[in-house]
């Protein structure tokens, strides 16, 4: 099975449109830790997804499936082996 970090080891270059204000803010932080303006905005993005993804997954979990069998209907619906 492959690492979480092999999914975004694969780089596309991209160009995105941001507020003056953000790209400053970037810009800065990069500067004040020696990080290139990339690695900040890729670690915000990951940050984005995984808060993306844990919404969802709360979402999914909080579903009700009332039309499926329950367990002994499923039992009469499977086939006598």
């Amino acid at each position: 099975m492959k690492s979480s970090t092999s999914k975004f080891s694969a780089k596309i270059r991209v160009s995105v449109l941001l507020p003056q204000m953000i790209v400053s803010e970037v810009k800065q932080v990069s500067q004040q830790n020696s990080v290139t303006q990339s690695s900040i905005i890729e670690k915000a993005l990951k940050f984005w997804l995984k808060e993306k993804i844990d919404q969802d997954t709360k979402e999914l979990a909080s579903l009700k499936f009332d039309d499926l069998p329950s367990e002994n209907e499923w039992l009469t619906l499977q086939p006598k082996i």
